[in-house]
């Protein structure tokens, strides 16, 4: 079979006339270079393993600093491959996490699952452990798929709520203003919009929006002059971000007013800030 040796020579002089001589030793290393594979190749497997699974996988030392990660670590947290070395607090740094990702406790048995909302909108759960070694090991999963499904249930069951609450509240009040009043309070408050209003169509005019006095708002100064201006507008089909919701008939969302050319027109838009 073959073998690894290890050759270590020295040339020197003896004798009167200095003759030289060459004095060495070999050394049989064939099992440290087979440990030294196996070693290698079991490396190799982890890392083929860790980076298969479709978590984010991190270890990290005793210092906080990199050790190993799949590919998912950086793809997760939208940053390039970080080095290993790196320190935890610079990765997170880059990535617009901050001090949110998790640190295990001190004793190799404390162990924990957190969530954590990355900057893109990605959810992780994330379970941590200490090691024997005092370093950290993390494993993240990708979870905003379920998170976007138990917020949809919450919309839906706010909606059915809603619509019940509101089909019902005619039937405790004494006049239409007072159940629109209400119907607009309760929607406000479930959706948490801080300011709400009822347009009307009048009946000699049914092309045109007319408010009617009917708010969900504060009594701060720029509520209370966003108020007055509105009343006083008469809104027509197409015109403004009511005007089209009247003219569609569907719902509408406009993200920034400063934006709509009927808003900047009729309201002044440094005094409601």
């Amino acid at each position: 079979r073959w073998v690894w040796q290890r050759f270590r020579a020295e040339l020197v002089t003896d004798g009167p006339h200095g003759t030289p001589h060459l004095i060495g030793i070999a050394l049989d290393i064939t099992e440290q270079k087979m440990i030294a594979e196996r070693s290698a190749t079991a490396d190799l497997r982890l890392r083929d393993a860790i980076e298969t699974v479709s978590e984010a996988f991190v270890l990290w030392d005793a210092e906080g600093r990199l050790v190993t990660a799949n590919s998912k670590f950086a793809e997760f947290l939208n940053i390039a491959a970080a080095d290993e070395g790196a320190a935890r607090n610079d990765i997170m740094a880059r990535a617009g996490i901050g001090d949110a990702w998790p640190v295990a406790g001190e004793s190799e048995s404390d162990a924990a699952v957190s969530e954590i909302h990355l900057p893109g909108g990605r959810w992780l759960q994330i379970s941590e452990r200490r090691t024997k070694s005092g370093g950290h090991v993390n494993v993240g999963t990708d979870i905003t798929a379920m998170k976007q499904i138990e917020e949809d249930l919450r919309a839906t069951a706010t909606r059915a709520t809603l619509l019940h609450r509101v089909g019902t509240i005619s039937d405790d009040c004494d006049s239409f203003e007072t159940a629109i009043q209400h119907a607009l309070d309760y929607t406000c408050e479930s959706f948490n919009w801080s300011i709400g209003h009822c347009y009307v169509r009048p009946q000699n005019k049914p092309g045109r929006l007319e408010s009617s006095g009917i708010w969900h708002a504060g009594d701060d100064p720029q509520s209370t002059r966003f108020r007055q201006i509105t009343d006083e507008l008469h809104i027509n089909k197409g015109a403004g971000l009511p005007g089209r919701v009247f003219e569609s008939g569907l719902v509408q969302w406009e993200h920034d007013l400063c934006n709509d050319e009927f808003f900047k027109h009729n309201f002044p838009i440094d005094g409601l800030n």
